[in-house]
């Protein structure tokens, strides 16, 4: 499927499309995004940890103690991404 890139306020991430359409779904996506954060070269990413930290924390959906957590923030992060992919798909279905 490919690879898509992801613009926040705080940089660019590039993720696989799979993982952008499995990690937002009704229900509990834990799982998914954890299988997903799993599988992604962190390290290869234009946000680094800080960044990742810095966007989460603008949501106000986790405290500072939460956000030292780097693994958990790699799920958080690919799940806004896969929201804004959403809303993005959702946008251009609207738009056609």
């Amino acid at each position: 499927m490919g690879i898509k890139e992801i613009h926040l306020e705080h940089g660019t991430l590039l993720l696989p499309t799979q993982a952008l359409l499995e990690c937002h779904h009704q229900g509990n996506c834990d799982y998914d995004c954890e299988h997903w954060a799993d599988r992604i070269d962190w390290s290869k990413q234009a946000m680094e940890p800080l960044s990742i930290a810095r966007e989460l924390a603008d949501t106000g959906a986790w405290d500072e103690e939460e956000l030292k957590e780097i693994h958990e923030n790699y799920k958080r992060i690919l799940w806004i991404a896969a929201i804004e992919h959403q809303r993005e798909l959702e946008e251009n279905e609207i738009h056609t």
